[in-house]
């Protein structure tokens, strides 16, 4: 913690499979009528940059591996965020076509019901993803922790940190 952050890569490590990650041991349950959201301010102390990973929301990871079960925002290794319903460990994305300035705080909402997942940022709706209608819900675990992590897939120039604050999850029946 520095300064009210969660600091994500404060060493600033710039080797392959670095990884920063929590994840909290409570899990916050998606029932069958109910709808979860989770908010959180993140920023990031340079431009999106290629191998450079990170997921924020709600999900099941370790190490590198990509999850097994989630809803979150997502930079992939090419640099762009996307939204990300992961059912069994099946990512299916959307391009949020947004693109964070360095150093400046933005702010993150997710909010996932059985059907879709929308992903908001500073109040304004960027993407909606609609699951398969072969797939049971959003996520095939009804109960899910908090996931924030950031790693590198591969070596990489510049080194990366993430950092978060003001971290909410609220469930509604």
């Amino acid at each position: 913690m520095t300064g009210g952050y969660l600091v994500f890569n404060s060493g600033n490590s710039v080797a392959s499979a670095a990884v920063a990650r929590v994840q909290t041991y409570r899990t916050f349950q998606l029932s069958a009528s109910s709808t979860n959201e989770i908010v959180f301010r993140a920023r990031f102390n340079v431009a999106l940059q290629a191998n450079s990973i990170v997921e924020m929301g709600l999900g099941f990871a370790a190490t590198t591996a990509t999850p097994t079960d989630g809803v979150y925002f997502k930079v992939n290794t090419v640099g762009a965020l996307q939204g990300v319903v992961n059912v069994n460990g099946t990512e299916s994305t959307v391009d949020l076509d947004f693109v964070p300035v360095a150093s400046e705080n933005n702010f993150y909402r997710i909010v996932q019901d059985q059907d879709q997942a929308e992903f908001y940022i500073n109040g304004h709706l960027y993407g909606v993803k609609e699951i398969a209608n072969t797939s049971a819900a959003t996520s095939n675990t009804r109960a899910m922790p908090i996931l924030m992590r950031c790693y590198n897939a591969a070596v990489v120039s510049t080194a990366f940190r993430m950092e978060i604050s003001d971290i909410a999850v609220r469930s509604e029946e």
